[in-house]
């Protein structure tokens, strides 16, 4: 984990004026990073989910250090399957609402009606 933090940390690191300054930039991970890191995994997560898990844990708005960033991930795991189950809800929600649409239409096959009315109560 270490190295996948120092990694990003390093790969969005700005040159400073001072060696000092870069020094405490190599520990730290800027948002650019962190986005960038989150892609690469392909954690499924909006970007607004993504600010959200970084106000929440970075400490005032600033870079986050090895630390905060394995607490953000605890919340990033949370926040990504609350994304998944919102996707997943609206993507049922609109199947049954078209099931229920053509349900309405009387020139449907009797088969096709049961078969719909099965499926919808499997959904519930």
């Amino acid at each position: 984990m270490t190295e996948i933090f120092n990694f990003y940390a390093r790969k969005f690191t700005v040159k400073p004026s001072d060696f000092a300054h870069m020094q405490d930039q190599l520990y730290e991970l800027k948002l650019r990073a962190y986005i960038a890191f989150i892609k690469d995994m392909q954690i499924p997560v909006d970007k607004t989910r993504i600010t959200e898990v970084w106000n929440k844990t970075s400490k005032n708005h600033k870079p986050m250090n090895y630390d905060d960033f394995k607490q953000s991930l605890e919340k990033l795991a949370v926040s990504s399957l609350q994304y998944r189950i919102e996707k997943t809800t609206k993507a049922i929600s609109k199947v049954t609402s078209a099931i229920e649409h053509l349900s309405r239409d009387e020139k449907l096959p009797i088969q096709l009606k049961a078969f719909e009315e099965k499926s919808i109560d499997e959904l519930k």
